[in-house]
Order: C-alpha cells, then structure tokens, then sequence
C-alpha cells in the first residue's frame, strides 16, 4: 500500500474486508490490520485470505483452463475504515471503497502470485 501524500498520514482501522471474486463468485475475503500509514510511505502486507464455495466443480474447471493461459481476470473489492491525519489533526472516521479488475498469472497455493495488469477506482464514503 503506497501513501504518496506529503501530509497525510493514514490510520488504517479494524473492520475491513478484502474479497476476490472471479466471474462473479466470491473466491475468498481477509481483512487488514489496524496499523498506521506515515506520509509517503509504502507498506507491504501480507494478508491471510480464506473462502469456501458450494458447487466449485465448473469453477475449478474454468480456473484450471484460465491457469494454463497465465491471465486470470479477478476482482477485488475493499472496504477499509481510516481516520486521516493532517498534521496534527485527525478527521472522524471515513470509508475507503477499492474496485479493481485484476489479471494475475496463478492462483497455486504454493506459488508468488504476480499481478499482470490492475485498473482500480477509489471512493471515500462519509
């Protein structure tokens, strides 16, 4: 997570969810921890995502056939309560909405997913 602002530090809160959806199912969700985010700073995370669905056999397939081409197209929804920190004055609670459409390479367990492409759009909700 990069924070490229010059002034703003953002206090990351608990309560967020993370979920991956792939031609509209939910593959799996995670949240962030609570932390806090200095003026142009970038954070690296590691984020433990889990999931279960009911009926996968034709999703496997599918995402097997999308595995062997190296792109599968994945969406990814975040909802992130922050508190923004302006020098020293913090702002009430807002929502931090994140929509991307992502292509990534793999999906295997035991392998570094690499993000191919991303295409994002932000939203703060009071």
């Amino acid at each position: 997570m990069r924070n490229p602002n010059k002034k703003i530090g953002i206090y990351y809160e608990s309560g967020s969810n993370l979920s991956v959806y792939y031609t509209g199912t939910k593959l799996c969700e995670g949240s962030l921890p609570k932390f806090y985010q200095g003026h142009r700073n970038t954070t690296v995370l590691d984020v433990v995502m889990s999931g279960q669905t009911e009926n996968a056999t034709g999703l496997l397939t599918s995402l097997q056939q999308q595995q062997q081409t190296g792109s599968i197209p994945l969406n990814l929804r975040v909802k992130v309560p922050v508190r923004i920190k302006l020098g020293k004055l913090k702002l009430p609670k807002l929502k931090f909405l994140v929509k991307c459409k992502l292509v990534v390479d793999s999906l295997a367990a035991n392998n570094e997913i690499s993000i191919k492409s991303s295409s994002c759009k932000f939203r703060l909700k009071l």
